[in-house]
């Protein structure tokens, strides 16, 4: 209603027209004018309306406006017409409203009388119906089990190759009248079913960082070596009686076959003499002295670190600490700085953790050092590699297999895998026909064919022992007149050629090995000056004096002379002392 109210109340007409007719209510509006075309035209004032169109019936035509004539231009130069001013325009007379007529009341809608709400039949629940019982299954017995049929020879032992045989079964020996009752062992001999001490049951793995068939620790002192062979071949004998109680039982000889088989060396430390405590003592004392009050001493803490041995200046730390209640690398690293701090740091590392510690550098942040990575796992040894894998998860908590898992890829990632399980052959006898038979393989997959079959180098270079590649080497130049590195120059590139050759030239000779790294760290621009402090720090006490007759004889120079002229500082002073020893 209230729409329909204001519609009224906005409709006013001209003065002195007839009113617009009301449209009665209920009734559609009159058409409106389309948007977009002109308007209807108005009535002049005075003049009587026009007709209105009956409801329904088309709209009378429209009258066009006449033309109007164009005012006439004026000539250049000539005065304008003068502007004709418009008359004043009348007001409209205002119209009286017409009173405003009410709207008819609405009626109502007639309200429907509600229906009660009948109300939903309760629900009927569905029979329940009882499970039929259940059957239970007839058992049926289960048949008898067969026993294994007894192996009339005694089992393989655990730990011997399997192309050994065992020999037969002994006949008994005559029971003697003092034996033994049943159950009990005579004296000297383990019981049956009971594991020996330092024997690894069988199908079990042995303990991180042991290899199957692990050597035995080294000898204690005062007491004669013992051949593991024959102690395999004692625990692989079974228990006989032993007809004298009081008489310890012998061991037969060992198998002629099996000592003909090639024995890898155990390393065996040195007898290294005892430390002199008053000279570490002292040692510290003075290292306080060089770094206390104002100042650095640097050329006393020279003289100390670089012409003592590893296990001195690891005394040095506990010495100092138990003297000064202070930590003697924390002063070091507050008193020294830049290259000098790493090569005085590095010389109180242990050689084990300090690998360890390069092999971390190599692979922590973005990138990896692949050189480092080489460096180290493919000229250590077989018992050193597992040592680094031991200390390696000691420190960093990460498994150095894992490590390089994640770093590496492609067949570099293989190859060094295989390096870190530390089962590379140590024998130092080299076998004439089978090292030919593999400078054949090596010349088929390489040279004599159209590209290179790298699995075949893998497998024989990261698997043969120093002996094996050297007399490798040697047979490869006589029969194709040049050596296995040129083979390698020719068949690969990169970091697997540069692989290659490492092991190559550490098999050959490890002095010249290290000689051509000093040479790689100092030539050029720059210096490469982590490679130097770690050569210099982990060759110190094992072959400086042929590092430095293979760089003369490889270079004809002094190597002393060249890190004199690479280096500069205190860092110098402290090289220079290295390379000397």
């Amino acid at each position: 209603m209230s729409n329909n109210k204001q519609a009224n109340t906005n409709t006013q007409q001209p003065q002195g027209q007839q009113p617009y007719p009301q449209q009665p209510y209920g009734q559609p509006p009159y058409p409106q004018q389309p948007y977009g075309q002109p308007p209807y035209p108005q009535q002049p004032y005075g003049q009587p309306p026009y007709p209105q169109q009956p409801y329904g019936q088309p709209p009378y035509p429209q009258q066009p406006y006449p033309p109007q004539q164009p005012y006439p231009q004026q000539p250049y130069g000539q005065q304008p017409y003068p502007q004709q001013p418009y008359p004043p325009q009348q007001p409209y007379p205002q119209q009286p409203q017409n009173p405003q007529q009410p709207n008819p009341p609405q009626q109502p809608y007639p309200q429907q009388p509600q229906n009660p709400q009948q109300p939903n039949p309760p629900h009927q629940p569905y029979p329940q119906q009882p499970y039929p019982p259940q059957q239970p299954y007839p058992q049926q017995p289960y048949p008898p089990q067969q026993p294994y049929p007894q192996q009339p020879y005694p089992q393989q032992p655990y730990g011997q190759p399997p192309n050994q045989q065992t020999p037969y079964p002994q006949p008994p020996y005559p029971q003697p009248p003092n034996q033994q009752p049943p159950g009990q062992q005579p004296p000297g001999q383990q019981p049956p079913g009971q594991q020996k001490p330092n024997q690894q049951p069988p199908g079990q793995q042995p303990p991180y960082g042991q290899q199957p068939n692990q050597y035995p620790p080294l000898n204690p002192p005062n007491q004669p070596p013992q051949n593991p062979q024959n102690a395999a071949y004692a625990q692989a004998q079974p228990p006989m009686p032993n007809p004298n109680p009081n008489q310890q039982p012998k061991i037969p000889p060992p198998n002629p076959q099996q000592m003909a088989q090639p024995q890898i060396p155990i390393p065996m430390q040195p007898n290294l003499p005892p430390i002199d405590q008053k000279r570490v003592d002292d040692d510290a004392a003075a290292l306080r002295k060089a770094m206390k009050g104002f100042g650095t001493d640097e050329k006393a803490i020279i003289n100390i670190v670089a012409n003592r041995t590893n296990r001195e200046r690891l005394a040095m730390i506990e010495s100092f600490r138990r003297q000064f209640k202070r930590d003697l690398l924390k002063d070091l690293k507050s008193e020294l700085s830049g290259h000098f701090e790493d090569a005085v740091l590095a010389l109180f590392k242990e050689p084990i953790e300090y690998d360890c510690y390069s092999l971390k550098k190599a692979m922590k942040g973005l990138g990896t050092n692949e050189d480092t990575l080489i460096e180290i796992l493919a000229t250590r040894p077989n018992y050193y590699i597992n040592q680094i894998k031991q200390k390696y998860r000691a420190l960093y908590g990460k498994t150095l297999e894992e490590e390089l898992s994640s770093e590496l890829s492609g067949d570099l990632k293989k190859v060094m895998l295989t390096l870190a399980s530390a089962f590379r052959s140590e024998n130092p006898n080299a076998d004439i026909t089978d090292c030919t038979n593999k400078v054949d393989q090596l010349y088929k997959a390489g040279e004599k064919r159209l590209g290179t079959d790298e699995k075949v180098f893998y497998d024989i270079l990261t698997k043969a022992s120093p002996a094996e590649i050297k007399m490798i080497n040697k047979i490869y130049y006589q029969k194709h007149n040049h050596d296995l590195l040129k083979a390698i120059d020719n068949e690969f590139s990169g970091n697997m050629k540069k692989l290659l050759k490492t092991i190559v030239y550490i098999s050959l000779d490890p002095s010249e090995y290290f000689a051509r790294r000093v040479n790689f760290a100092i030539k050029g621009l720059g210096t490469k000056d982590t490679l130097l402090i770690r050569i210099l720090v982990t060759r110190d006490e094992m072959d400086m004096p042929q590092i430095k007759d293979a760089y003369r004889r490889l270079y004809n120079k002094d190597m002393v002379k060249d890190i004199e002229k690479d280096t500069s500082g205190d860092y110098k002073r402290l090289l220079i002392e290295l390379a000397s020893h």
